[in-house]
């Protein structure tokens, strides 16, 4: 089973490509420009599944906190990871992020932990293509 990950941030497009690559084949993604446009996407599936994990960011134009407590209202289960450094701890325990971080490799080491891939293939399938950006963990 593949992973559906939807990314809801303006500037998707500035990173999917790289987390699309690097999750060939376990994963799927999808951009979202704005927090309508990512609650139509979860509403209308795709192609008849659910997403599994939502990448949100928390600036406008995408209201992060608000956007998280429409998601935890689906019927079904999809976990959230927080990409901003704005999330702020009282929201993120409110909303229950998986995580969140401000930094594409934390968030693609959080993504092959719910994908539970082990350490050796994380670093051996994912965090190539990561390396150029400086690593915090």
């Amino acid at each position: 089973m593949v992973l559906e990950v939807l990314i809801a941030d303006d500037d998707f497009e500035g990173y999917i490509h790289r987390f699309e690559k690097a999750f060939h084949g376990k994963a799927r993604f999808k951009g979202a420009e704005n927090a309508g446009e990512a609650l139509n996407f979860i509403n209308e599936g795709r192609d008849g599944e659910h997403y599994g994990l939502v990448i949100l960011d928390y600036n406008p134009p995408i209201n992060g906190f608000q956007t998280a407590i429409k998601i935890k209202a689906v019927p079904y289960d999809i976990k959230i990871i927080g990409f901003s450094s704005e999330w702020k701890e009282d929201e993120v325990k409110q909303v229950g992020l998986y995580y969140f971080s401000d930094f594409e490799p934390d968030i693609a080491h959080a993504v092959a932990d719910i994908l539970k891939m082990d350490q050796k293939t994380y670093e051996r399938d994912i965090k190539p293509h990561f390396d150029f950006l400086k690593l915090r963990w």
